[in-house]
Parts: structure tokens; sequence; C-alpha cells
């Protein structure tokens, strides 16, 4: 009846596998209903995130602005900066900028006058 004997023990170990992945996976899914932060492997944090996580800012950030657009004023918000910026045709925008990395995090545009 077992002829293929090593067939038999791959199926099993394979159904094995599964019940264990789907136990695990029950497992973290109850600990994170828990608790949110639950975190099942934790992986080794980078230096920025070991120093508190905060990267070390860079020294020169330059944020491309349309030809013509004038910063009027810049105000620290948070963490972030906002940047209200006005163009020829009088249109606005609050640009919400990273002073890490000068990634541009939001921009919320205004139409100019008519």
């Amino acid at each position: 009846m077992h002829t293929n004997k090593a067939l038999v023990g791959l199926v099993l170990g394979m159904g094995l596998v599964i019940v264990v992945g789907l136990g695990v996976l029950v497992y973290g899914l109850v600990q994170k209903a828990a608790d949110p932060s639950f975190r099942l492997f934790s992986f080794a944090a980078s230096e920025a995130i070991k120093d508190g996580g905060k990267a070390a800012p860079a020294s020169n950030i330059t944020v491309p602005l349309p030809p013509g657009t004038s910063v009027v004023s810049v105000v620290r918000s948070g963490e972030l900066l906002m940047v209200h910026t006005v163009d020829e045709e009088d249109s606005s925008a609050v640009l919400f900028i990273d002073p890490n990395d000068g990634r541009i995090v939001r921009r919320i545009a205004f139409g100019g006058r008519r």
C-alpha cells in the first residue's frame, strides 16, 4: 500500500507546515487585535531608528519651485515646515516639507483672483 513512502512523507510534511502556518497566523491576528503595536518578528533597526528615530538632517536641501513662484513665509508646524508660496498669477500654495530630506509631504493649492 505504501509504495511511495517519500511522496507520503512529503505530503504529510507539507500538511504540517500548513497547519503550523495557520496557527502562527491566528496567534498573530489575536495578539495584534489585543495590542496594535505587537510585532511577531522584530527586524534589526537601522542606525537612524536606534538614535531615537530621527535621521541626521541634510546640510543642503533644494526645494524645486516653478518659475515665477516666490516664498511668502516659512513656519514650523510640528515636525514639518509650512512654506507659503505665491506665483505670478496670484495663485498661492502651502507646501508641507520634511526638513530632514526636503521631501514635499503635502501641497495645498489655492486659485488666483479673478
